[in-house]
């Protein structure tokens, strides 16, 4: 099976530059979420106890939240599916 080399790098990913803010990822245990952002810390914060698909797409969640917050829960967590969906599709 080919390796996904783009989602390899996300799951590697500790810290990522968004809108020219570096945030620092963070894999624990979360109570209330699968992930959050805590936008005064420049933190993401990604569920380690999902799987690795869905930390993927977690991670992909909140950095569509950084981009925009201002798109709703719902609205992010669609698009952060279907960019996911499109990055193992088309083997990024």
């Amino acid at each position: 099976m080919k390796t996904n080399n783009l989602l390899n790098k996300l799951n590697k990913l500790r810290k990522i530059k968004i809108g020219g803010l570096v945030y620092n990822i963070e894999y624990t245990e979360l109570e209330e979420s699968l992930g959050r952002t805590e936008y005064p810390k420049q933190l993401i914060q990604i569920d380690n106890r999902q799987t690795k698909e869905q930390q993927e797409v977690t991670l992909i969640h909140e950095i569509i939240h950084c981009l925009n917050n201002q798109r709703s829960e719902l609205e992010t967590e669609a698009l952060a599916q279907s960019l996911y969906q499109i990055i193992k599709d088309n083997n990024f």
